[in-house]
């Protein structure tokens, strides 16, 4: 099976947060994710989620960075994201980059045993999923780019936090 985007209905409490919570995923100021959400980008058969975490205020801050939790296997990589969307989805001229600034990996990474080129291949169909929905499709965007240059300057055993 592949990453699925699951939409949900916001008055109802999400059946995974108990678990997502318990494995450690948190907001972007640490706290306890929402108990509520309209949607979620999951492979349910691998175990992998995408979790939005929150954003920066591009009016406050320098740039708006987006936070997200990709958890493989119960294990959570959180990670700093630029999204730069341009043009519009009913024109087609809608064009999606997305920049995976920074990525943080627990200690107990390694021992799941993905290497820096399945992790790669993981994230880009995380954020594909996670770009399409019922407007933006594929149909109506010009292109995706998902840049995860921020594992190139170093082997993930060098950026295992301890």
């Amino acid at each position: 099976m592949a990453f699925k985007k699951e939409y949900r209905n916001i008055m109802e409490e999400f059946p995974e947060w108990e678990y997502l919570t318990e494995i450690g995923v948190r907001d972007m100021f640490g706290k306890t994710i929402e108990r509520y959400t309209t949607d979620l980008v999951i492979d349910r058969d691998r175990n992998y989620y995408l979790i939005p975490q929150g954003c920066t205020n591009i009016n406050r801050d320098e740039k708006e960075i987006h936070f997200y939790a990709l958890c493989i296997d119960g294990i959570v990589l959180n990670m700093e994201v630029i999204e730069n969307a341009t043009g519009s989805a009913w024109d087609g001229t809608y064009e999606c980059h997305w920049n995976i600034e920074k990525i943080i990996f627990p200690e107990d990474w390694l021992e799941i045993g993905i290497n820096d080129k399945k992790l790669v291949d993981i994230i880009k169909e995380a954020f594909t999923v996670q770009t399409y929905t019922k407007t933006f499709t594929s149909e109506r965007t010009i292109s995706l780019t998902i840049d995860v240059s921020a594992l190139d300057d170093k082997t993930i055993e060098k950026k295992i936090l301890k």
